[in-house]
């Protein structure tokens, strides 16, 4: 099986997964991605996490700025986001990805949509 056909495998496989009993297939394809650039490097793997996590962090701080005006509020609020012990787990475990991305995508929407308004 060449390289190719085992990456379009996995692709559907990754749209077609109902792994404990969820469908979240954009979090395995950057799951996969990550496989195919580092290998079985979890350190680096994680890193992916974090800079999820500090794009969200900055996309909140511009969302905020852009809404308010008030920038030291706005790097108060997304340093607390940020910083949090909520989101501890969601960027220190490689497999809670989906909240990371699920963030980021969230983040990114509201910053176009406040563009775009």
């Amino acid at each position: 099986m060449s390289s190719l056909e085992s990456r379009w495998d996995g692709f559907s496989w990754a749209f077609s997964t109902t792994d404990a009993e969820f469908w979240h297939p954009l979090t395995w394809l950057s799951l996969m991605f990550d496989y195919q650039l580092y290998g079985l490097m979890p350190v680096v793997i994680n890193l992916t996490n974090h800079i999820l996590h500090v794009m969200s962090a900055l996309l909140l701080f511009w969302l905020f700025n852009r809404m308010t005006g008030a920038i030291w509020r706005s790097a108060f609020v997304a340093a607390l986001f940020a910083l949090h012990p909520l989101h501890v787990e969601s960027v220190a475990w490689i497999a809670e990805r989906k909240r990371c991305l699920k963030r980021f995508f969230l983040d990114a929407l509201s910053v176009s949509l406040c563009i775009l308004l």
